[in-house]
């Protein structure tokens, strides 16, 4: 999921999407880096996370780790 979507942030799309399917995973991506998308203090540091651009190599990697 993209941090930054028209009409629904990631995180809120995630929420919606954890309700549904509370077993869904999930990787969000976003220009910014880790640290500035989710600051420790929102308590959100540890969620699967892949920064803009990346290489096809780089996704598939976190993928699997995800899905580990």
């Amino acid at each position: 999921l993209d941090l930054t979507m028209p009409d629904m942030s990631g995180t809120v799309t995630c929420q919606e999407l954890q309700r549904i399917r509370p077993d869904i995973k999930v990787v969000f991506s976003s220009g910014y880096s880790q640290s500035d998308a989710f600051p420790v203090a929102d308590g959100n540091a540890g969620l699967p996370f892949i920064q803009k651009p990346y290489r096809p190599a780089d996704l598939v990697a976190t993928i699997r780790r995800v899905l580990g």
